[in-house]
């Protein structure tokens, strides 16, 4: 894949920038208290995110955090050319896209383990949709 400067405009502005990582982990957190908010799971865990302190948890919490705040951070660094409204996204540079795959794909690997009060279908979701609003390819 081509440096993130090489894409062509009309590439770039083909895609949408669905937000930064915080409105990814919103949407699915509104999601998950409108449709299961009454169930025990799904209120254990968003109590879960929002207090984790010292756990697996919170260590799983803060890796999806920072994954999505060092993506968010490439697309300020590297701002549309002038005249392009389309953001350059970390899963476009060739070389930081694929690592940032990897680092995704860890943190789903770690939901198979201990995981805290945390529930692992809703951390999927976060991860993914993180990925996918910064064109990272996890498959």
């Amino acid at each position: 894949m081509p440096h993130p400067r090489s894409l062509s405009r009309a590439s770039r502005l083909g895609r949408r920038h669905l937000g930064d990582y915080r409105d990814a982990i919103d949407e699915a957190h509104a999601d998950l208290e409108h449709k299961w908010g009454h169930e025990h799971w799904a209120r254990k865990h968003l109590s879960t995110w929002r207090t984790a302190q010292n756990d697996e948890a919170a260590a799983i919490r803060d890796m999806v955090v920072a994954w999505g705040k060092y993506a968010a951070a490439f697309s300020k660094r590297y701002p549309p050319e002038p005249g392009d409204d389309a953001p350059i996204l970390v899963g476009d540079d060739g070389f930081l896209g694929d690592y940032m795959a990897d680092i995704g794909k860890s943190i789903l690997a770690l939901l198979n383990g201990e995981i805290g009060g945390l529930d692992g279908g809703t951390t999927d979701r976060l991860i993914r949709a993180i990925a996918k609003q910064n064109n990272i390819e996890l498959e």
